[in-house]
């Protein structure tokens, strides 16, 4: 037992409950995210999984009374851009998001869950996996123990699903909520994280056991998939490699020109909170600065990738 994963992880509940309490009263669903979901279902004990922040999900819809209502409980929005709060005396952190992939429902889905007799909702396990991994390798370009710890238990806590069939994807499913690699195949395939998620399992098969049969639905078929997988890889070893973030997130969006345009072309709302500066000139300057930045880490994603 680590006693200061222990002592703080509490506080961090404590927190939690709180705030689902006063998003309660209002009315706002909450899906909860990673660490806070995860220790309160597939982790036996609180001490074994490390928090850095809250992170729970609203309908979009219901975002500014969700915001509405943070503030109104003493919490600060936080010049990130992002929905990210604070306040004097809590342990961590928390941010609001309004989906975990876009285009993804996964509302329909979401599994119910008590946090001390408050009800509130964590997300399917498929959804949860495919969730971890887009974190693990969109977001942050590296793969942690941590999120490969998060993986293995979810699939040892929900099950895995029986296949019968002849090939990988059978939609039977058992356990407490079963985990339907049929469907979570078909997600990863439709939002493009075929490679991203492959290179995930792959290194999550050199620590725990998963059926082979998974990787066969995955593996790089052609000429770009295996392109993307080197570049993945590159990312994956060279640390060192800063604000890759966007540029994965280009890499695998499928709708490449919206993404280009909602990225140079924020909501004043994101600009405003982003720069703390007057509109116009963040309108005018954050192009020049995102051009410039993914110049630079696109020449030395390159340069790693020749030297590889």
């Amino acid at each position: 037992m680590n006693k200061n994963i222990l002592a703080r992880n509490i506080l961090i509940f404590e927190q939690i409950k709180n705030i689902l309490k006063e998003f309660k009263k209002e009315k706002i669903p909450v899906i909860l995210l990673k660490g806070s979901a995860l220790i309160s279902t597939v982790y036996d004990d609180i001490s074994l999984r490390p928090m850095e922040d809250i992170d729970i999900l609203v309908k979009r819809d219901d975002l500014k009374k969700a915001t509405a209502c943070m503030l109104g409980t003493g919490y600060h929005l936080q010049t990130t851009g992002e929905y990210a709060f604070a306040k004097t005396g809590c342990s961590c952190a928390v941010d609001i998001h309004t989906d975990i992939l876009p285009g993804l429902d996964v509302w329909k889905t979401a599994i119910e869950l008590d946090i001390d007799g408050i009800k509130t909702f964590t997300l399917s396990a498929q959804d949860h996996i495919i969730y971890i991994i887009y974190h693990s390798m969109i977001h942050h370009g590296t793969i942690k123990n941590i999120w490969l710890e998060d993986v293995k238990r979810l699939i040892t806590y929900y099950g895995i699903s029986e296949d019968k069939s002849s090939h990988y994807g059978s939609a039977t499913i058992y356990g407490r909520y079963g985990i339907n690699w049929t469907d979570f195949v078909e997600k990863v395939k439709q939002f493009n994280l075929k490679i991203p998620v492959y290179l995930f399992i792959m290194n999550y098969s050199r620590v725990f056991v998963l059926d082979s049969r998974l990787f066969a639905s995955l593996k790089p078929s052609n000429f770009i998939e295996n392109v993307y997988l080197n570049f993945f890889e590159a990312i994956i070893k060279k640390k060192e490699i800063r604000d890759t973030g966007h540029l994965i997130k280009f890499v695998v969006s499928t709708h490449k020109f919206k993404f280009l345009i909602d990225f140079i072309f924020p909501e004043k709302e994101f600009l405003e909170r982003r720069y703390g500066m007057n509109y116009i000139l963040a309108r005018l300057l954050r192009p020049f600065s995102l051009i410039l930045k993914t110049l630079v880490v696109f020449i030395i994603s390159l340069k790693h990738l020749s030297a590889d």
